[in-house]
């Protein structure tokens, strides 16, 4: 692991990249995390997640010398005093985040699934630490330190907060600084796939490749999972089959375990940067081939957590997500055999028409899909059919985000499909890259503005919006709670006036 780390540090030149994520930080896969504590180095009950599920004590050998601010609580957790001592200002947390933030960079291995190791932590000292009635001038501190750490180093670093002001707080400031390793044509993309999800355009479809990083298994690693259960097959013959195939003969030799041994290994507790990147466009309709809950997770860290179609009925506009091939939660439902892709088509046609009509009716965004999927496959053909067969207006009805570069199929949707190749030397050099695409295209469709009227966020305001801001808290606070003006007081409650 620690070889694979250093082989992608050289080979990405040693700069990393700020992200940002609306969610949990202890549902998000990491390699490192910084939990804030006191000068004690002992954390709250919020943070015990990340320390195993229990209080945590250092013990008496491993406290705090006077005036070390930051130790190590497990392997992948760093402990920082964030605690505002008298007289201290802003420089003194800012200082004590560089520290250990640079402490981590030089010692922490990656996963082997990414290039630079991913440092996650909270927006520090906005809340017991004491800085939280200049939470501006804190974001912007911290976003700055953390954009030094990453020039300097080969690592990612993330800041999670579930605080949706905080989150829109943070990337109001990124779409200023504009700090994205990407080339102007993709910038450009990216702006408008923003534009079409802040207007309701954009609709999800992901695959596979969205969970790998999530520690989940390929379809094919996930064939040989399941083959390690049937020691009585043999190897070579199996791996002469198609995967359809080996499916099939899998479900044949297993029975009733294949289902639940599928389920099993498509499960994971936590979710990766991508899932937390696609949940924070908004979006209110998605699908998936995949079966795991990592997309689930993260939505639900965000607050925003989907109806899961075909168990649950979407009502109103509650989000949706719909599982075309199954999910872990039934493993009855899984598709991965040659007798269930048959089924599935004939028996499943409701969620067939609701796929088509999102190709109909929105702008599809599909990220980790390969297109290889012989039910997805028709599907696409069936609308790009009905489309030329009408006369439709021509365009391209998704946009397909591709890190494996593949020329042929992209030339085989020319005109139907826009086609990005994320750029890079190898995939997981360009999986990387689509996590940074994804992470401008989330911020730029923010539209959460709940901090505005905040004074605690002053500090990100130019100084015409500062006045503009301090003018309409003034009028807003002699609004009575009565009608016609209930309506107004609650616009500006949703601009952060409290």
């Amino acid at each position: 692991m620690t070889d694979r780390a250093g082989a992608g540090r050289g080979g990405c030149g040693g700069r990393g990249h700020v992200f940002a994520v609306h969610g949990r930080i202890e549902l998000l896969r990491h390699d490192a995390v910084v939990v804030p504590t006191g000068p004690d180095l002992q954390a709250s009950r919020t943070w015990w997640p990340l320390l195993g599920g229990h209080d945590h004590r250092r013990p008496r050998s491993g406290r705090a010398a006077p005036g070390v601010r930051y130790g190590r609580g497990t392997d992948t957790v760093w402990l920082l005093d964030v605690e505002r001592p008298p007289g201290a200002g802003l420089p003194w947390l800012l200082d004590g985040v560089r520290e250990v933030l640079e402490e981590i960079a030089a010692v922490v291995p990656c996963d082997s699934r990414r290039v630079l190791p991913l440092v996650v932590l909270p927006v520090l000292g906005i809340g017991a630490g004491g800085f939280g009635d200049d939470r501006g001038a804190v974001i912007r501190g911290l976003l700055d330190v953390a954009d030094d750490v990453v020039r300097a180093h080969a690592v990612d670093i993330a800041f999670v907060t579930p605080d949706p002001a905080v989150y829109g707080a943070v990337q109001h400031l990124r779409r200023r600084q504009r700090r994205w390793p990407l080339d102007a044509a993709l910038l450009k993309a990216a702006a408008t796939l923003a534009d079409r999800a802040r207007s309701g355009e954009l609709a999800l479809f992901f695959g596979a490749g969205v969970s790998i990083p999530a520690g989940l298994p390929s379809w094919r690693e996930l064939l040989c999972a399941c083959l390690q259960a049937c020691p009585e097959l043999d190897t070579a013959d199996f791996h002469s089959l198609q995967p359809l195939d080996q499916g099939e003969l899998l479900r044949r030799v297993l029975g009733d375990r294949f289902g639940p041994i599928v389920a099993q290994r498509s499960t994971a507790d936590r979710h990766a940067l991508g899932h937390a990147l696609l949940a924070a466009l908004g979006c209110t309709e998605a699908a998936t081939t995949n079966y795991d809950q990592c997309f689930e997770l993260a939505a639900a860290g965000a607050g925003t957590a989907p109806r899961v179609m075909p168990w649950e009925i979407p009502h109103g506009r509650a989000p949706w997500l719909l599982k075309l091939n199954g999910d872990v939660d039934h493993p009855q439902s899984i598709v991965l055999a040659r007798r269930d892709f048959l089924r599935h088509e004939a028996l499943a046609r409701p969620s067939a028409s609701v796929l088509e009509s999102m190709m109909m009716t929105r702008h599809l965004l599909i990220v980790g899909a390969s297109l290889t999927d012989d039910n997805v496959l028709r599907l696409t053909h069936e609308v790009a059919g009905f489309r030329a067969e009408h006369g439709s207006e021509q365009q391209p009805f998704g946009t397909v985000l591709d890190v494996e570069a593949s020329g042929a199929r992209q030339q085989l949707w020319t005109g139907e499909l826009n086609w990005l190749v994320m750029p890079g030397t190898d995939l997981p050099e360009r999986a990387r890259t689509l996590d940074i695409f994804l992470d401008a295209l989330a911020a730029q469709a923010g539209t959460d503005a709940s901090w505005v009227l905040d004074e605690r966020f002053e500090a990100l305001l130019e100084e015409g919006d500062t006045d503009t801001a301090r003018r309409i808290r003034a009028l807003g606070r002699k609004i009575e709670d009565r009608e016609p003006w209930r309506g107004l007081r609650a616009a500006l409650a949703r601009h952060g006036l409290t």
